[in-house]
């Protein structure tokens, strides 16, 4: 009867330590599923302060038409990055064009979409990969010196377009 009940306990005591098991791991999936990258981008007031943050200086239109708010923000010691929305504010369903530039040669458009036109063209002496539609360029990708910069439009903008803004990036 001793036998029994040893065997008994020790069972009851077998499945107690497996549901604790599955409940830690239950608690640990759902624990992982809410779980989100932090947003590296600091906002800043003046291009002076995320040059400083950034570690390094950027030139670029402080206007563009059409687009009356501008979002600086930058991520410490890597990118700059500035934000023109089509709107008074940056609310969902605006329409944004975005100059980056940051320390390497990476591509650092953030675009990845598949785009029908891929071609090299040169402004200046910069040789710029521009991707686009129906003769609208989206992105403008380009190195110079230890930096890479680029350009993305959310309804893309004709070459002349960005060759401006080109010109005016450094």
């Amino acid at each position: 009867m001793k036998k029994l009940i040893a065997v008994f306990l020790g069972m009851m005591m077998i499945l107690g330590a497996a549901g604790c098991a599955n409940t830690t791991v239950e608690n640990r999936s759902a624990d992982t599923e809410n779980v989100e990258i932090p947003n590296p981008f600091v906002d800043f007031v003046s291009m002076e302060e995320a040059e400083k943050f950034a570690g390094f200086p950027i030139s670029l239109p402080s206007t563009i038409d059409g687009y009356p708010t501008r979002v600086i923000q930058a991520v410490q010691n890597e990118m700059i990055q500035v934000l023109f929305f089509d709107k008074e504010t940056a609310d969902e369903g605006a329409q944004v064009i975005m100059i980056r530039k940051a320390i390497g040669s990476a591509d650092i458009s953030g675009d990845y979409n598949d785009y029908q036109e891929v071609n090299t063209v040169t402004v200046d002496d910069k040789e710029i990969t521009v991707k686009g539609n129906d003769g609208k360029i989206h992105v403008a990708i380009w190195n110079s010196g230890d930096h890479s910069y680029s350009i993305t439009s959310d309804t893309g903008v004709s070459i002349d377009t960005v060759s401006d803004w080109i010109r005016s990036v450094q």
